[in-house]
């Protein structure tokens, strides 16, 4: 129904002058696979036309009746002849380039238009009609599409033909003028039905080759899909086994306390209660880091950009994971010139520092050091991290961002993480406009960086506006 409905506007509106490349070599076959059926159909009837004007009984006749039954015998004959040869280029099971595609279509049009022309000018020798030119115009308009820049020429050098020749043939000015103004409109018509036709064409094959596109980036966007809901399966499967450790390890101290709690001295209390205390903040990490991400995936993170002091931030993080640091004997510092201003979402850059620092802590031996150096420039500032730890190798780095299965490894002194951390960082600064790297050998400390916007590049872009 719906092909039907486009053809249906073609022949009502017609702005196509040309197509895309694609959409004019879907048509150009079209024409081949018409044009060979076509062709078998006419050389039956030029053979007829051969056969039955051979045979008609001219004795007595004048010289015009006998010169016009030659004439239409040749040019049947001949017409014959070239459609016989022209089926045989166009047979299938032949492959046909597109320029051969191409160059029959014109070939055929331009045949079949001549053929009218010329035959319609012999009948002038006995009668006015112009029915041969009727036939080639409305028939080959309606077979053989073309562009209207190609065809509209063809069918005017056709009108010019019939109306030169016939003045060899036809004697009455009076029906001389008649047939002029018939082949004129005959080729008019014929001109207007193939545009027509030839629109309709083209808005089909747009339309169906926009449901193809759509349908290719579904079925792609469905292979994400697929992909990412397998990586998510992958990393809930891996969190829930993360899980289950500090929980068991929880109730199994919970159930040491509770049943063993007044044989216990003093020292194993402690311990028991240190056990715990770490076995529960391993799990509230844990579950911090998965909500998070939760939140991330479905959106409902806030952004609320504002314009802050990345030195005064920075400070902030380093203070937050210090006591960490003393634990492990690493001096953290900052090196930053004067206080550069950012416009970002304060939270999710407070996010990125601490995990960026935080991993750095991890990572390093004691009695290392961790620098925070910030590089100011007239758009961006870009904040590194670098560390003295045991750095990242090659082939783990280019996985560090992605979702999927997480890279975890194991801290210095035995901390563990999900690895989530630096997939989130990751598109919280790409939700900043910024991007985010590592540089790292093993054995030879990482440089994880990440660019932030300036404030005064935001200024800049608002004064603009």
């Amino acid at each position: 129904m719906r092909p039907a409905l486009l053809w249906l506007t073609g022949l009502l509106w017609l702005p196509a002058l040309s197509a895309e490349p694609h959409i004019l070599r879907t048509i150009y076959a079209v024409n081949v696979r018409r044009f060979f059926r076509l062709a078998i159909v006419m050389t039956v009837v030029h053979a007829i036309h051969v056969a039955a004007f051979a045979l008609k009984d001219v004795t007595g006749a004048d010289a015009r009746v006998l010169l016009w039954r030659d004439g239409i015998i040749y040019s049947h004959a001949l017409l014959a002849l070239v459609t016989l040869i022209f089926a045989l280029l166009c047979r299938p099971g032949r492959r046909q380039s597109d320029a051969e595609a191409s160059a029959y279509s014109t070939f055929a049009v331009a045949l079949y238009l001549t053929f009218g022309a010329v035959v319609a000018a012999i009948d002038q020798l006995v009668t006015p009609a112009v029915t041969p030119f009727l036939v080639a115009s409305l028939g080959i308009g309606a077979t053989v599409l073309l562009p209207p820049l190609r065809s509209f020429p063809l069918f005017v050098g056709a009108i010019a033909l019939v109306a030169i020749a016939a003045g060899y043939t036809q004697e009455s000015p009076e029906k001389l003028l008649s047939l002029r103004v018939n082949a004129l409109s005959m080729g008019l018509i014929g001109a207007g039905l193939n545009w027509a036709l030839f629109s309709g064409k083209v808005r089909e094959l747009r339309h169906l080759h926009t449901i193809e596109q759509q349908r290719e980036d579904l079925a792609l966007k469905n292979r994400a899909l697929v992909r990412m809901n397998e990586a998510r399966d992958r990393f809930l499967a891996i969190i829930a086994h993360d899980l289950r450790g500090p929980v068991g390890s929880q109730a199994d101290a919970i159930d040491v306390l509770a049943n063993e709690y007044g044989d216990m001295n003093d020292e194993e209390r402690r311990s028991m209660l240190q056990s715990l205390q770490r076995s529960s903040r391993r799990s509230y990490e844990l579950l911090e880091e998965l909500l998070k991400w939760a939140r991330s995936q479905t959106g409902r993170i806030p952004f609320r950009p504002e314009t802050f002091s990345l030195t005064e931030l920075i400070r902030e993080t380093i203070d937050l994971v210090s006591d960490r640091a003393r634990k492990k004997d690493i001096q953290v510092s900052l090196e930053v010139a004067g206080d550069p201003e950012v416009f970002a979402d304060r939270s999710m850059i407070h996010s990125v520092l601490g995990n960026l620092i935080g991993n750095a802590i991890k990572f390093t031996p004691h009695h290392g050091c961790v620098t925070v150096i910030v590089e100011s420039a007239d758009d961006f500032h870009t904040v590194s991290v670098v560390d003295s730890g045991i750095g990242v190798p090659r082939e783990q780095q280019d996985r560090l961002f992605q979702e999927g299965e997480p890279v975890r490894t194991t801290g210095t002194d035995g901390e563990r993480g999900t690895g989530l951390g630096l997939v989130l960082s990751k598109q919280f600064v790409e939700r900043n406009g910024g991007h985010i790297g590592v540089e790292s050998m093993p054995f030879s400390g990482s440089r994880f960086y990440f660019t932030v916007q300036s404030a005064r590049q935001r200024a800049q872009g608002v004064s603009s506006e």
